[in-house]
């Protein structure tokens, strides 16, 4: 959540400043074209001419003035509107982009949260998610189904965990080396098999994707239609509210906790280190 507030916050701050700095612009530009249009207005009456002829070109010259400062006035009034608008449009894009950009890190961090609290610390989560992104992909290239690859990512990302697994806990690796290994062979990997299936391309073909969100065809031009959300944000908020709720609002999750503080104690309890220590990885 603070990475996901500090994304959005260091995309909305220079927006702001450069709202501002544009404003203010356009204020000074047309206060100056407004002190023009009066400095230019008064024409001085000939030596002969009569009071009335003076005191008609004065009135023609005020409301001549009033005429342009009710229209510099509207002018404001509406570049203030564009500019709030395109401020809010840019601040929606900004928050649609860092939830669709972050969510895939929130299913990572999930999986570390699990991992850890077991007592297994898994730095090859981006191993895991690099050969799941493949895996997703292909998934949904050859079934049609960005459901089934979305279930493909998550089996893919599951297999190289389950090395990670064999590695830390039944062979008592180094956790932080095994992390690393997979960090430098897991992108090796995804790669290799994308350019095998996609005839040598580094990037795959179009597949196809998960529904959005929120439908914004019907927002018209509102900073609304800048709202590209994937059915993932919503799962990944879900999955964040259900992983804190298991591990410390159910006996699994004490037992989850315990392993990871008291191997030993919770061996003595009957509760297998192995067994969970290996489903939390995983």
């Amino acid at each position: 959540g603070t990475i996901v507030f500090c994304m959005a916050l260091g995309g909305v701050i220079p927006m702001l400043a450069e709202h501002i700095q544009r404003s203010r612009a356009e204020r000074a530009e047309q206060a100056r074209k407004l002190a023009a249009e009066a400095g230019t207005t008064p024409v001085a009456a000939p030596a002969g001419e009569s009071d009335a002829s003076r005191t008609s070109g004065s009135a023609g010259a005020s409301s001549s003035e009033a005429e342009a400062s009710s229209k510099t006035t509207e002018s404001n009034g509406s570049n203030d509107k564009k500019g709030l608008m395109a401020m809010l449009d840019n601040l929606v894009l900004v928050l649609s982009i860092t939830l669709m950009y972050s969510t895939p890190l929130v299913f990572g961090a999930l999986g570390g949260v699990i991992s850890e609290r077991s007592g297994v610390t898994n730095i090859g989560i981006e191993g895991m998610m690099n050969v799941g992104a493949f895996a997703g992909v292909a998934g949904s290239y050859v079934s049609g189904n960005p459901w089934i690859g979305l279930l493909c990512a998550g089996l893919a990302g599951g297999l190289v965990a389950l090395l990670h697994a064999v590695a830390s806990v039944t062979f008592n690796a180094d956790q932080t080396i095994s992390g690393v290994a997979i960090n430098l062979l897991a992108p090796g990997i995804a790669l290799f098999a994308c350019r095998r299936m996609f005839d040598g391309a580094a990037m795959s073909s179009v597949v196809n994707t998960l529904p959005k969100l929120i439908d914004t065809s019907g927002f018209g031009d509102s900073p609304l239609s800048s709202l590209n959300l994937d059915v993932t944000v919503l799962l990944g908020l879900i999955a964040a509210v259900v992983m804190w709720f298991v591990l410390y609002r159910t006996k699994w999750g004490l037992r989850v906790r315990s392993v990871g503080e008291h191997p030993e104690a919770s061996e003595t309890l009957g509760i297998s280190v192995y067994r969970t220590r290996y489903i939390c990885v995983i």
